[in-house]
C-alpha cells in the first residue's frame, strides 16, 4: 500500500527456488575484455564447468545477440538464458558472450553508432575477430568444438556468423532469427 510502501501480499515467494539455486554446485563465471587484431576491446563473460581444467581442451558455446537492442555481457548472472547456461557448464562446455560494436554498452558514441547500416556485418567481423583472438590466448579451447547460439538478433546473427565465417564454429542454432 502507498504512501507506507508496505506489502499487501506475496503473488510468488521464490525463496525456496533461490535456495536450490545456491546450493548447485556451480564452477566460476568471470567477466574479461580481450583486445582483437585492429585493436578494439570486446567486452566478454564466461561460465566454466565445476571441474574446470586448463591443461583439458573444452568445447565453448558461445551465446550472441549483438544488436542495437540490448548487451549479453552484463555485471549480472541474472540475464536471461542464465540457467540454460549453467546447465550447459554441467554437461561440461564452456560458455561465453561477447559485445561488440553496436551494442548498447556506455562504451561512446562511435561505438554505438558503428552499426549503423553495418548490422551483420561489422559485428559478425568483430566477433571473428575475438573468437580469434581469445584462441590464441587460451590454448584450452578446443577449435574443432566451437559453437554459437542466438535468439531473435542473435538467431540472425548466428547465421552471418556461420555464413560469413564458415570455418570458425562447428554448430550453431539459430533461433527465431
Amino acid at each position: 500500500t502507498l504512501p507506507a510502501h508496505e506489502r499487501v501480499r506475496m503473488l510468488v515467494d521464490n525463496r525456496a527456488l533461490h535456495a536450490r539455486n545456491d546450493a548447485l554446485d556451480k564452477g566460476r563465471n568471470e567477466m574479461f575484455r580481450v583486445t582483437t587484431s585492429e585493436g578494439i576491446e570486446i567486452d566478454g563473460w564466461a561460465m566454466y564447468p565445476k571441474d574446470f581444467d586448463p591443461a583439458k581442451k573444452w568445447p565453448v558455446v558461445f551465446h550472441v545477440y549483438n544488436e542495437p537492442w540490448a548487451q549479453t555481457v552484463l555485471d549480472s548472472w541474472a540475464v536471461p538464458h542464465h540457467l540454460f547456461h549453467r546447465w550447459l557448464t554441467q554437461q561440461g562446455y564452456v560458455v561465453m558472450s561477447l559485445d561488440a560494436r553496436g551494442t548498447p554498452a556506455p562504451r561512446g558514441r562511435a561505438w554505438r553508432k558503428a552499426l549503423f547500416q553495418n548490422i551483420g556485418i561489422k559485428s559478425s567481423h568483430d566477433w571473428s575477430l575475438a573468437v580469434d583472438a581469445l584462441c590464441a590466448q587460451h590454448d584450452w579451447m578446443d577449435r574443432a568444438r566451437l559453437s554459437i547460439w542466438g535468439w531473435s538478433g542473435g538467431g540472425a546473427m548466428t547465421l552471418n556468423m556461420l555464413f560469413r565465417y564458415p570455418g570458425l564454429f562447428r554448430a550453431g542454432m539459430a533461433v527465431a532469427p
